[in-house]
């Protein structure tokens, strides 16, 4: 079971947008697109570029200060080649095998589990670059 398991975990980390722009950025991702869902639907909030960080150092982080998570900056190139990130935008339709979360909940209102034990595409695998 743990072999499936991780081979899951395996493709939802493969569709999460990285940097497409040389080599280096899809070999060793260090940004990636995220979604937050403050909102009362996660299908209507809006994505960024964040800097990978190591959860460890995120959670003593935050025990020291909670508006870390707030003020972190926002990578405007790739750290590889320089080259600008894309803007991305939300594909239409959005794919139904999307994880959903409505109302702040704690369950994937595609899947109906607990959003902690959801086997769904992530979030940010609904937004593609935006064709220029």
């Amino acid at each position: 079971m743990d072999g499936l398991r991780y081979g899951r975990h395996s493709e939802i980390m493969s569709l999460i947008p990285v940097p497409r722009c040389c080599e280096a950025s899809q070999k060793y991702p260090a940004i990636a697109f995220a979604v937050d869902y403050e909102d009362d639907d996660s299908h209507k909030a809006p994505g960024v570029w964040t800097i990978a960080r190591n959860e460890d150092l995120c959670s003593v982080q935050a025990l020291r200060d909670r508006t870390y998570y707030q003020h972190r900056p926002a990578p405007k190139f790739c750290p590889y080649c320089g080259t600008a990130l894309p803007t991305m935008v939300r594909k239409k339709p959005v794919p139904k095998n999307v994880c959903r979360v409505r109302d702040g909940g704690y369950y994937c209102a595609t899947c109906k589990e607990r959003l902690n034990a959801c086997m769904c595409d992530p979030l940010s695998s609904a937004f593609e670059p935006a064709s220029e």
